[in-house]
C-alpha cells in the first residue's frame, strides 16, 4: 500500500506504560518504526501497522516496558578527576558512614599511597555525605586538621557542590576564615540553622569578596 507506514517492531503482551498525563497510563500495543513510536493503544489497531516481510514482532511475555530515560545530569569526566582520591561515600556505596569512619579511610589512604606531609602534598577524598552521619556530627575543618595539620585537605560532598578543607588547605588558598558561633547564629535567626551540608562554623571570605559558609 502506497504511503503506508509499516512498523519494524510491533511490542504487545505486557504492561506498557507511556507516562502520558497525571496518572499511570497503559496501552496494549506499541508500534515502532525508525526508532520512533508511531502507534500507542490497542493491540489490535497496532497490528495494523504491521507487515510480514518487513515487522518483527516482540512477545513482552507479560513483561513492563518502560520509556528510555536519559540521564541529563552525570559526572562521567570526574571519574578520572577522583581516580586518585579516597572514596567517602558511606555504605553500600562506601566506607564514610561516620567523622571517625572518614578520617580512618584518609589515614589508610595516605599510608598506602605513600603521601609525605608538605604543603605540596594534597589529601583529597569525595563522596562525603553529611546526611547520613550520626548524631548529626558532621564533618568539619577541625577535623581534618587535628587529622591532617602538616598536609592541605580538601574533601567533597556528595553533590559535588561542596568541600570541606582543613585550615593547612585555607592558609595555602589564602582564604581569611573568621569562627562563626552556630548557637548565637540560631539566636539571632532560628529559621536558619545555616547551609545543610556543612556544619556551620566558619565564615570564609574568598579574596574576590565573596563568602563561603561552611
Amino acid at each position: 500500500m502506497a504511503g503506508k507506514k509499516w512498523a519494524d517492531t510491533i511490542y504487545y503482551n505486557g504492561s506498557i506504560i507511556t507516562m502520558v498525563g497525571e496518572e499511570p497510563n497503559y496501552v496494549e500495543a506499541l508500534a515502532v518504526m525508525d526508532g520512533t513510536i508511531i502507534f500507542a493503544g490497542s493491540q489490535v489497531d497496532a497490528f495494523k501497522f504491521g507487515n510480514a516481510k518487513m515487522t518483527s514482532y516482540h512477545d513482552l511475555n507479560n513483561k513492563c516496558l518502560l520509556p528510555g530515560f536519559i540521564d541529563g545530569h552525570s559526572h562521567y569526566m570526574n571519574s578520572l578527576f577522583v581516580a586518585d582520591q579516597a572514596c567517602l561515600y558511606p555504605s553500600p556505596s562506601g566506607p564514610g558512614d561516620s567523622v571517625n569512619d572518614i578520617i580512618a579511610v584518609l589515614k589508610k589512604f595516605v599510608e598506602e599511597r605513600g603521601i609525605p606531609e608538605g604543603d605540596d602534598e594534597w589529601i583529597m577524598g569525595y563522596g562525603y555525605d553529611d546526611t547520613v552521619m550520626p548524631d548529626n556530627m558532621l564533618l568539619t575543618s577541625a577535623h581534618l586538621s587535628e587529622a591532617f595539620p602538616n598536609n592541605p585537605v580538601r574533601i567533597d560532598h556528595v553533590s559535588m557542590h561542596g568541600a570541606v578543607f582543613n585550615v593547612k588547605a585555607l592558609d595555602l588558598l589564602e582564604l581569611k576564615v573568621e569562627a562563626v558561633d552556630l548557637m548565637e547564629k540560631l539566636e539571632e535567626d532560628p529559621e536558619d540553622d545555616g547551609p545543610p551540608m556543612f556544619d556551620y562554623d566558619y565564615k570564609t571570605e574568598c579574596p574576590d569578596g565573596g563568602v563561603i559558609v561552611r
